[in-house]
């Protein structure tokens, strides 16, 4: 398989071609001011297209988490759903900014994160 992180800068329209997205309808843009966004929760991702065209960001969902999927291809560099804050961090070193978890008043509970600069691509991480 794959690694997902190629799917970054390749265009909406790949993504019916993508090997991550083969058996899975890959649905319309949906369309914001300023960027567009996939959702193929069955995959276990979402997408982010800034220019509504090419991906800038891929999310990589968990089993359950906001009711989708979990993704059953190999994360990037050898991260495992199953790790916890400590053992990501000892696997990718001190993260670049963290967060506490924290309630937001329009969103309800966010869990804590750490952001990782992971050389070609920026690494979000969140712990449940």
């Amino acid at each position: 398989m794959a690694d997902i992180q190629r799917l970054l800068g390749a265009s909406y329209a790949y993504l019916g071609a993508a090997e991550e997205l083969k058996g899975f309808d890959v649905p319309d843009r949906e369309q914001d001011e300023d960027r567009s966004y996939v959702n193929v929760p069955m995959a276990g991702l979402s997408f982010v297209l800034f220019d509504h065209n090419h991906i800038r960001t891929i999310q990589i969902h968990a089993e359950c988490h906001e009711g989708y999927a979990g993704y059953v291809g190999p994360l990037p560099l050898e991260l495992a759903f199953a790790m916890d804050r400590g053992a990501a961090r000892d696997l990718l070193g001190a993260p670049q900014r963290r967060g506490k978890p924290s309630e937001i008043s329009v969103l309800g509970a966010y869990p804590a994160w750490d952001s990782f600069d992971a050389g070609a691509f920026l690494m979000h991480l969140e712990y449940c």
